[in-house]
């Protein structure tokens, strides 16, 4: 299964990154994901990732947040670093926008703040490489337990059948659209073998009650 991924970080990326913290949202390389911003720290934020290199992270924010909410409290130490693809800001000054997930972190520190948001410095992290075997093997499994356990993902199939996808964009992109829980979906963002994502995957959608047919 092998394909050309949307492209990484650019290589002048300087390692840090503003954050932006949400909980229960995990976002992953090679999805679009849509948000919105309203608080004023982050319209700082999105003005600034505009007039610069354009890229935001998504970080997970930790159970027990809300005591903490407008500081800094705990997020997950592996984020997905995004390009912000698409903007609308409305009449009120906040934001409607399209992030490009582009590629895993791992936050080394956060920057003492000069600005309003939370900003850090992180280490990219690429998928390791997988056996063609293994590939071919894993990918057509995955596919089988997605038609049978979650059909409501049949034209996202359909659409990605026309094309022969590298295991570690196949199982990102199910990720993605597929309903799971947060702490699957870190566990899903943590993992750098595309192998071990999709046996998970695959491991889940097994234990799904098949729906019954109309």
């Amino acid at each position: 299964m092998n394909a050309p991924l949307i492209p990484d970080v650019p290589a002048d990326f300087a390692g840090q990154v503003p954050l932006f913290p949400l909980s229960n949202v995990v976002a992953f390389p090679h999805s679009m994901l849509p948000l919105h911003i309203f608080e004023s720290r982050y319209r700082e934020m999105f003005g600034d990732a505009l007039a610069g290199d354009q890229l935001i992270a998504m970080a997970t924010l930790l159970p027990g947040y809300e005591i903490d909410y407008y500081s800094r409290p705990p997020v997950a130490p592996i984020i997905c670093v995004g390009r912000i693809a698409r903007y609308h800001q409305n009449d009120n000054g906040t934001y409607d926008f399209l992030l490009l997930g582009l590629q895993r972190a791992r936050i080394d520190h956060e920057i003492t703040p000069v600005r309003s948001y939370r900003r850090a410095a992180v280490d990219l992290l690429q998928d390791t490489m997988e056996a063609d075997a293994v590939a071919d093997e894993l990918g057509p499994q995955l596919t089988a337990r997605l038609q049978r356990h979650a059909p409501q993902l049949g034209r996202l199939l359909s659409a990605l059948g026309k094309h022969q996808l590298a295991l570690g964009l196949f199982t990102d992109i199910v990720a993605h659209h597929l309903d799971l829980d947060t702490p699957i979906k870190l566990q899903l963002l943590e993992e750098l073998s595309p192998a071990a994502r999709a046996r998970l995957l695959i491991q889940h959608l097994s234990s799904r009650v098949v729906p019954e047919e109309n």
